[in-house]
């Protein structure tokens, strides 16, 4: 759980584990701006190929550009958060959150999080799940979820050992039946009781 009420840091820079190369990368972790929407458009287009568990819709690169400089326009005003990996040579992961757009949902806040797949292994996906809970602990949203493909282990293996807990099947727009091989809602609570206001 994340105690501090600092403001969100501009950036954070560590050294990752290097897998599988002689000397470890060096990575920056940083809030995103306007002027990172064709970079981050990039991205999510290379996304589109690597990441099976995820849908990207990049048929149309103009549109995908405009897309990405409208999220960012949001992050101005504190409707999302977005924040970005990058090494000297580009953006390889990115986190975007934002609160839930749904009655009853109030306090709770959704991230999707997706790194380049020649970095995993650098701890990049927990720096950006860090940032990612300051921002909603900031905003004093007491809960965080994310949808997570069923057959995406390596991503639940990631959000159990952060302490995110299987919370509830995905059911469909279109039904109440319950499409639990698909995926499934993890989440956690990010503000503990006496933060949110309760007795001790």
């Amino acid at each position: 759980m994340i105690h501090s009420s600092a403001p969100v840091p501009v950036a954070l820079r560590f050294v990752g584990r290097g897998v599988g190369k002689s000397t470890s990368a060096r990575f920056i972790a940083r809030s995103a701006d306007i002027h990172d929407a064709k970079a981050l458009a990039a991205l999510k287009t290379a996304l589109s190929t690597e990441a099976e568990h995820m849908v990207i819709d990049v048929a149309d690169p103009r549109a995908l550009v405009k897309r990405c400089a409208s999220e960012l326009r949001a992050t101005r005003f504190g409707k999302r958060g977005i924040f970005l990996i990058e090494n000297d040579h580009s953006i390889v992961g990115y986190v975007d959150i934002h609160q839930v757009r749904e009655k009853g949902a109030e306090e709770f806040a959704s991230f999707n999080l997706a790194i380049r797949k020649e970095y995993w292994g650098n701890g990049l996906g927990s720096r950006l799940i860090v940032l990612a809970e300051h921002w909603a602990e900031e905003r004093k949203f007491r809960f965080i979820i994310i949808l997570v493909a069923k057959q995406n282990g390596r991503a639940k293996s990631l959000y159990d050992r952060l302490g995110y807990s299987v919370c509830d099947k995905i059911r469909t727009a279109e039904s109440s039946e319950v499409v639990g091989k698909e995926a499934y809602i993890m989440g956690r609570m990010i503000m503990d009781n006496v933060r949110a206001g309760s007795v001790p």
